[in-house]
């Protein structure tokens, strides 16, 4: 038996050692590892906070998935939890405790790669990965390719290649700063029919309590679910410098990136933000980033915004530069089953004050608000529910050089600005390898969230500011409907949800309503 057990053991730990992926590897901000955490959290099976930021690192989510893994109670868990914990076993390559054979520590991740070119301290690891998605307007396939390194905890070097083809024909859109490309990337398409990109390729390297990254990737700040107020993945990825510090309790990030032009003008963005974590329930988390352009008529130098130890804030109200800052600060409390979070972003406050009132012209109090919760009220089911309201005129400000925009996409919340939307979803999890639920929303859209970027942004030519929240003429849609999953293995996932759509005033037209299903269709092979 002390054989067996040892043979195990070394057979276990030579095959962690083939397939450890780098630590400084990011996870992808819109990964299901996000919420397979949160609930191990909730359940009580780990003690500690889990950031409110992302990408969070291969090695910073090992931890915590060694962390429950090792927890007395874990063979105890069952429901909803045992179902996401048995997916990070799955994914992290851990044993359960009552196993015969059992590895922590290091966790390994995921699959074999397709091939791996060993090195002296280290392998170059390249594998592929698909994806084919389906719903009412449009179906794609993409095939991609992923480059990495691993051997190292200190440097990785990390690239992601996608080839989308799509089913119908895709129009590039002509950009107001002459740039053609496909709504929601940076790229051109081919014909209309398939797109080459690169939404991630990053170099980061680690010494102690400080990370830095330089390349491409997403950012994602605050604990939204559908998406977040501050800065959210539904952007098109930042090239950008970034320095993360982490000690104990305390985290710490900078960034500085390029955003697409305007015209004739460069436009950046830079920002800062801290997380604090108190008594293993509660994450606070503050930040603030500002859109610049140098070649805009009032700046005079740029080189204070990538300053990462000067507050931007002091930055911009000792410059008198065109520039949009934006502030924000959020909340996450984790109870015995149960997550409340919050969040708050200030555009544009600052200058309500400085402008004549006359025909009421006075800019707005630009602002974003989300709060939410998800609660494990029974074993087997959980429950989610997010409201998130941006007023009009949020990131694109009333210079349109410096909008936090990114190929015309608000950094922020998906919505954009002048609408809101309610959202609520009940999961059952009644199988081990799949999911039924049934998800509403309720999402409301404004005058200021249609057209182009200048009625958008903020402008005294359009006469007295609406008062009223959302603006004008309201589209409203209201979607009800199934939800399903189907999760054979970590590397192996589909989603599936029809919904039954009822929209009124479509696109602010009074005279037209809309009705009808809506559905969506995803599958992943090592996404």
């Amino acid at each position: 038996m002390v054989l067996k057990r040892l043979a195990c053991a070394l057979a276990l730990l030579c095959t962690c050692a083939l397939l450890t992926a780098n630590p400084l590897e990011n996870i992808r901000t819109d990964s299901w590892i996000y919420e397979a955490v949160d609930n191990l959290k909730l359940a009580g099976l780990i003690q500690t906070v889990p950031s409110s930021s992302r990408p969070w690192t291969v090695g910073y989510t090992s931890r915590l998935v060694a962390e429950a893994n090792a927890n007395p109670g874990v063979t105890k868990v069952r429901g909803v939890t045992a179902w996401w914990l048995k997916r990070l076993q799955g994914e992290f390559r851990l044993m359960p405790p009552n196993a015969m054979c059992v590895v922590q520590n290091p966790p390994c991740p995921r699959w074999s790669p397709l091939f791996r070119v060993p090195l002296d301290s280290g392998s170059i690891n390249v594998d592929l990965f698909d994806r084919v998605k389906a719903d009412k307007s449009n179906q794609s396939a993409s095939l991609g390719i992923l480059f990495n390194t691993s051997g190292s905890d200190r440097l990785v070097l990390h690239s992601r290649m996608e080839f989308i083809g799509f089913t119908h024909k895709i129009q590039d859109v002509l950009h107001p700063d002459s740039i053609t490309y496909v709504p929601g990337t940076g790229e051109h398409s081919w014909m209309g029919r398939a797109l080459f990109d690169i939404p991630e390729a990053y170099l980061r390297f680690r010494i102690p309590w400080l990370e830095l990254e330089m390349g491409r990737d997403y950012l994602y700040w605050g604990p939204g679910y559908l998406s977040s107020v501050m800065l959210s993945n539904t952007a098109p990825p930042l090239d950008q410098v970034q320095l993360t510090g982490t000690y104990r309790r305390l985290k710490l990030i900078y960034f500085a990136s390029a955003l697409s032009p305007w015209k004739n003008c460069h436009r950046y963005v830079s920002g800062q933000r801290l997380e604090v974590n108190f008594w293993d329930h509660l994450v606070l988390g503050g930040g603030m980033f500002a859109g610049f352009s140098p070649d805009s008529a009032q700046t005079k130098t740029t080189w204070g915004y990538f300053e990462p130890l000067i507050p931007i804030y002091f930055e911009l109200a000792n410059s008198g530069q065109d520039d949009n800052l934006a502030v924000g600060a959020d909340a996450t409390l984790y109870l015995s089953r149960l997550k409340l979070y919050g969040q708050l972003l200030i555009d544009n406050y600052e200058f309500t004050w400085k402008w004549d009132t006359i025909d009421n012209r006075i800019p707005p109090n630009a602002y974003g608000l989300q709060f939410g919760l998800l609660a494990l009220p029974f074993p087997g089911i959980d429950f989610r529910a997010e409201y998130a309201k941006v007023t009009e005129y949020t990131y694109y400000h009333r210079i349109i050089q410096t909008a936090l925009l990114q190929y015309d996409v608000p950094l922020g919340h998906s919505l954009g600005p002048d609408a809101d939307q309610l959202f609520a979803q009940l999961t059952w999890y009644p199988l081990s390898w799949g999911t039924l639920g049934i998800a509403a929303s309720l999402t409301r859209r404004g005058d200021r969230n249609r057209g182009d970027y200048i009625h958008k942004s903020w402008t005294p030519d359009y006469g007295p500011r609406d008062r009223r929240f959302p603006t004008g003429i309201v589209e409203r849609t209201v979607a009800v409907g199934p939800r399903f999953t189907y999760n054979p293995t970590s590397w192996l996932h589909c989603n599936a949800g029809l919904d039954y759509t009822s929209t009124s005033n479509v696109a602010g037209d009074s005279t037209r309503n809309a009705h009808g299903p809506a559905f969506q269709v995803e599958l992943q092979y090592r996404y």
